[in-house]
């Protein structure tokens, strides 16, 4: 099925290798440490935080907090200096088609925290130059 051409639709570009289930297939303990491990991964970094922040042209933001809120997506919570919320949301696949906000985005996946945002607006990416810094992430305003 084609992707709609409005849909904001992002793949991470950075290289995740991912071996195939048929591995570990009769070896539960691998195939564990190895989503262990995979998962680990999709957790940025703080100098990897602070280049996609840049690629926002938020360079302002402070962090607050950061949460798992599904297997291969984590949120990052910011504030600027008035007091303005913003979530940061990293994922191996992202498909937001939100076209008009207020917007509730709701993560309720029970082995992950839940966490519940009222999207006031995407920020954009400053410039082409920047998506590739900016692959596999969306930055919002928010509300509580």
């Amino acid at each position: 099925m084609p992707i709609k051409n409005t849909a904001r639709t992002r793949k991470r570009t950075k290289s995740n290798s991912f071996l195939p289930a048929k591995y570990f297939k009769g070896q539960p303990l691998v195939a564990g440490l190895f989503f262990l491990w995979h998962n680990n991964d999709m957790y940025l970094s703080e100098s990897e935080r602070k280049k996609i922040i840049a690629a926002y042209d938020c360079e302002d933001l402070v962090e607050s907090n950061h949460y798992q809120v599904e297997p291969d997506t984590w949120v990052y919570l910011f504030r600027d200096k008035n007091d303005k919320k913003y979530v940061l949301i990293d994922a191996d696949y992202i498909n937001f088609d939100f076209e008009v906000y207020p917007h509730l985005l709701r993560f309720d996946n029970g082995e992950f925290t839940k966490l519940d945002f009222v999207l006031q607006r995407e920020v954009p990416v400053k410039d082409g130059s920047s998506r590739e810094k900016a692959s596999g992430t969306f930055l919002f305003e928010y509300t509580d």
